[in-house]
């Protein structure tokens, strides 16, 4: 089974979908619950997402925000996730530093994929600087891709099947 990492604002996305129309979840959500994709999951990536999805300004403007919903998708994830307590440093991403608990989880995890909307972070897999082929040493099997190529990837894979 294929192990990605989905950053804070791919599990947001997830979390504002009406949840009423379980019809109209993204590819992301779709590939976890169909068993393609095993999602991995920290201490700190749970805590990370909680706090900014219970953020007041985010709760004002996305209705579905609710404690009980995030609460609700928070518990969902977890049961499509393998876990990991306490993950080590393996790499800090200078100027950075936030972003260092995801990379390290996902170097951790060995996961195949690293889903996140943050270009800077796509460029690790593709940049030729120092610090990208250094984090690439430490996860040479992993590609760090928007939620959209993610899910062209996804599709592809299943026309294959």
């Amino acid at each position: 089974m294929t192990r990605a990492v989905y950053d804070t604002m791919v599990v947001f996305q997830w979390a504002t979908l009406p949840p009423h129309q379980p019809q109209r979840q993204h590819a992301t959500v779709t590939a976890l619950v169909n068993k393609s994709v095993l999602l991995c999951l920290s201490t700190e990536l749970i805590v990370e997402v909680r706090n900014v999805l219970l953020r007041p300004e985010l709760r004002e403007k996305y209705k579905t925000l609710t404690p009980e919903h995030v609460a609700a998708i928070l518990s969902q994830a977890r049961s499509f996730a393998d876990w990991f307590d306490d993950v080590p440093r393996h790499f800090s991403y200078p100027g950075h530093d936030k972003d260092d608990h995801i990379l390290n989880l996902a170097i951790e995890a060995k996961a195949k994929y690293l889903v996140t909307w943050e270009k800077r972070l796509q460029k690790l897999s593709t940049d030729s600087s120092p610090v990208a082929t250094a984090f690439r040493a430490l996860a040479p099997d992993l590609s760090v891709v928007s939620p959209v190529d993610f899910s062209a990837m996804l599709k592809g894979r299943e026309k294959q099947s």
